[in-house]
């Protein structure tokens, strides 16, 4: 048999094993897995790993200790501490460089081929520009560009110039 219980905030009848009202949403049960705990266990389990103490930050970019190659909180060449990453140490990279691309592609578009396209190519960059993933803000900005025809438009254009082939 089983037992059916009622939500505290509107009545409705709920299942046994259901963690939410179908009829107002209400929580009504914890959730099966806490995240947030699963989270600091994969932290703690990373940092363990790493050999770094309990309260030692973990590194979120591959070269977000300063020195490439080395490891979080590690001493640099002068015995001083590795410097904190900074959001610029981000950015930099073949992504950076793609970035700078498809802007002076969007710039080049307007110029060429009308304000309608330049809005559509700055446009559609500015999603990913407006740093959805705070740890990487520029790790999916080719595939982005896929979708932004002007910029092959624009690419078109040039590689029809003179100036290029020679």
């Amino acid at each position: 048999m089983s037992q059916t219980t009622t939500c505290r905030t509107c009545g409705a009848s709920l299942a046994p094993d259901q963690r939410y009202c179908l009829g107002c949403g209400t929580r009504v049960a914890a959730p099966r897995l806490d995240f947030l705990a699963e989270s600091e266990r994969a932290e703690a389990a990373a940092r363990a790993a790493a050999g770094a103490g309990p309260d030692a930050p973990t590194a979120i970019h591959p070269t977000a200790a300063g020195v490439a190659g080395a490891a979080p909180g590690t001493v640099g060449a002068a015995g001083a501490p590795a410097p904190a990453p900074s959001r610029l140490d981000k950015v930099g990279g073949p992504m950076g460089a793609a970035a700078v691309v498809l802007v002076a592609l969007g710039v080049y578009a307007w110029r060429a081929l009308g304000a309608a396209y330049g809005v559509f190519v700055l446009g559609s960059l500015a999603l990913p520009f407006s740093d959805p993933v705070p740890a990487t803000p520029l790790l999916s900005i080719p595939r982005f560009a896929l979708g932004v025809f002007p910029v092959f438009i624009a690419l078109g254009l040039l590689g029809k110039s003179e100036r290029v082939h020679t």
